[in-house]
């Protein structure tokens, strides 16, 4: 945060370290910068409102997080745990960072924040990978399909 002194954060979702968090927030004064949005159940809605999204996460398997993001046209910026890294392209529907390199992540963020064209594209390969592989009746007829295939072969 100390080096994107114009960005503020929103982090959403509840855990164990969550007290711990605020706490660190206050003693580095950053409080005033961060608001703890708790569990949410309007993740397309908060991050509509967001410039960017940020998934720092060390452990993602995948994470719905990704398809929200893309979803809502929000620029992705996530570390290459094994979920975002299989869908991640750097640069064309996101960016992704090496865990635990917090000055690629700053970098990254602010490449996003800076750049027009680069925002603009990977928002605009996020939705298409989004319309292409994850909407509801893409899933729902892939499903169908499976199904489907099962039940011819018995």
């Amino acid at each position: 945060m100390q080096q994107l002194p114009d960005c503020y954060l929103w982090m959403a979702g509840e855990g164990p370290l969550r007290e711990a968090l605020e706490e660190q927030a206050k003693q580095e004064g950053m409080i005033d910068r961060i608001r703890f949005a708790g569990w949410r159940t309007d993740r397309g809605a908060l991050l509509a409102a967001c410039d960017i999204c940020v998934l720092p996460s060390r452990y993602e398997p995948f994470g719905t997080v990704i398809l929200d993001a893309w979803s809502t046209e929000t620029p992705l910026v996530a570390c290459a745990a094994a979920g975002p890294r299989a869908y991640i392209r750097t640069g064309e529907n996101g960016m992704l960072t090496p865990i635990d390199d917090l000055q690629a992540l700053v970098d990254a963020i602010r490449s996003v924040l800076d750049d027009s064209t680069l925002r603009d594209r990977i928002v605009s390969g996020g939705l298409a990978d989004y319309e292409h592989g994850f909407t509801p009746k893409v899933v729902i007829d892939r499903w169908r399909a499976i199904y489907g295939a099962c039940l011819a072969s018995v």
